[in-house]
This record gives structure tokens, sequence and C-alpha cells, in this order.
């Protein structure tokens, strides 16, 4: 039943759980122990070693945004499913060898349909920031 879902939905998947996750304020080991356990989402290989690269470099990747980010902003102000499609983005690319359009073009679907309405642009603008620095 797992094979059947897309790469998309799989994207979704991740950025729902991630989603949860910043919620719940996850961290590191913490955040390992909840995704491997997360039986409801039965993620693959590829979405458990962008969630095990998220969960070991998290302060790093938050850091990259917050620095890319213009001076009115901070990153505890982005809403947090924005925060989830960045992450999931940004991890696709540094992990899964994911090219930067594809990226960014697929964050920017997942954005239309679980964001809010006016976040497809700042999305766009701190994915193309960050991700050219790759």
């Amino acid at each position: 039943m797992e094979n059947n879902k897309t790469q998309w939905q799989k994207r979704v998947d991740t950025t729902q759980y991630l989603y949860s996750s910043l919620v719940k304020n996850l961290k590191g080991d913490e955040l390992k122990t909840d995704f491997f356990n997360a039986d409801n989402y039965n993620f693959d290989a590829n979405q458990l070693k962008l969630l095990e690269y998220y969960a070991e470099h998290q302060e790093e990747i938050v850091k990259l945004f917050s620095d890319n980010l213009g001076q009115n902003w901070t990153w505890q102000r982005i809403p947090v499913m924005a925060q989830a499609i960045l992450i999931v983005c940004y991890c696709e690319v540094k992990v899964l060898n994911t090219p930067v359009a594809v990226a960014i073009d697929q964050a920017l679907i997942t954005a239309d349909k679980y964001g809010q309405i006016d976040n497809k642009k700042f999305i766009n603008a701190i994915l193309d920031k960050v991700l050219k620095k790759i």
C-alpha cells in the first residue's frame, strides 16, 4: 500500500509530520525516537534519511534560514507550516540531492495547498536565497 504513494504525497507526509514535531518542539534524539515510531506515516528510507538529517542539524538549519530573513523577520515569526515546508525543501536538496528547481517547485505546490495564501512568495524568496548557497 505504501508503494502507491507519489513523491509529492511522501513530501506532504514528511512536511505534515515535521509540522507536528515543530509544534511539539521536539529536538535531537527525542525527534529521532518520535519519527522512527510514527507508525501512522510509514516513512520510507529517504523520508527517514531526511528527518534524521534534520534532527542532527536542526540548530544549523534554523540558523541558516534565520540568517537569510529580512531585517524585520525572525524564525519564530514564520508560520509553523511555512517553517516545515522550508525545512523539508532544504533537506531534500541537501540530503536527497533533489534538483533545486524541482525542490522549490514542489515546496510552492505544498505551500499552495497547505500554507497560508501569502506565504508562497515569502517561501520562494527565502528558498531562493538559501539554496543558492548550497
